[in-house]
Formats: C-alpha cells, sequence, structure tokens
C-alpha cells in the first residue's frame, strides 16, 4: 500500500497535500470491506519559540466502502463511513512526538438491520522516559 513517507514531496506551512488510498477495513473483526480513502496533509506552522522548532501537522481523512453480504438466503448491504481529524505536534530538532489530538467517527449501515455510530476522541502528550 502507498503512503504519504513514499512521496518525495515535502509538506510546506498552509499548502495541503492530497493521496487517495485504496485499501480494506476490517468490521467487526471477520468481514473484509472494500475502502475508498482519502487523506489531506496540512503542515500548520513551525513553531521556534521554545528553542526548538515544533511542527504542527493536520491529517484530515474521509473512508467509505461497502460490502454486499448473503447469510440464510437472504441479502444485506453493509456500508462503512470513517471521519477523522489529527493534529500532530512533532520536534524536528529531536525527531521526537510531543502531541497528538485525534478525533475519529466510524458510522456503518446494515439495511433493514439497523446501524451504528462510534465516536473516538483522543489526546496525548510524549516525555522522554527518564
Amino acid at each position: 500500500m502507498k503512503t504519504y513517507s513514499d512521496k518525495k514531496d515535502s509538506l510546506v506551512v498552509d499548502k495541503m497535500m492530497f493521496e487517495p488510498l485504496p485499501g480494506k477495513e476490517s468490521f467487526l473483526g471477520t468481514i473484509e470491506v472494500d475502502m475508498e480513502t482519502e487523506t489531506t496533509y496540512t503542515l500548520l506552522k513551525i513553531d521556534n519559540s521554545s528553542g526548538k522548532r515544533i511542527a504542527d501537522i493536520k491529517v484530515e481523512s474521509e473512508s467509505s466502502g461497502a460490502k454486499e453480504l448473503s447469510q440464510g438466503g437472504q441479502n444485506m448491504m453493509l456500508s462503512i463511513d470513517i471521519a477523522s481529524e489529527s493534529t500532530f505536534a512533532v520536534n524536528l530538532d529531536d525527531m521526537l512526538p510531543v502531541r497528538a489530538h485525534i478525533e475519529s467517527t466510524t458510522s456503518f449501515s446494515a439495511g433493514a438491520q439497523g446501524g451504528g455510530e462510534s465516536r473516538i476522541v483522543m489526546d496525548a502528550t510524549y516525555e522522554p522516559a527518564t
């Protein structure tokens, strides 16, 4: 699978980089669904006021896919949508992470059987081990 690290382009402040990626998403641990994913990377800023260069990077991603399932002679269409937005801060001088904020929402529909949604919000900070 092609990822951003395969590219030779560099991020530039306030310039978005767009990357469409095909892939598969495992749903409920057993069902694989072909997914189309579009990801945008944006370098928000590089701040050196602390004496170190800290890069703030925003990653936005949207994925969608569907799969027809058959069980007991009945067919059902399973569709999945995933939207996520993350912001990462990286110390460029020491090549260490500083902090991350991640929000991701997964919605699914299983036809007449219903559907659902899950949302994850995570904040993390990093410190070197002592």
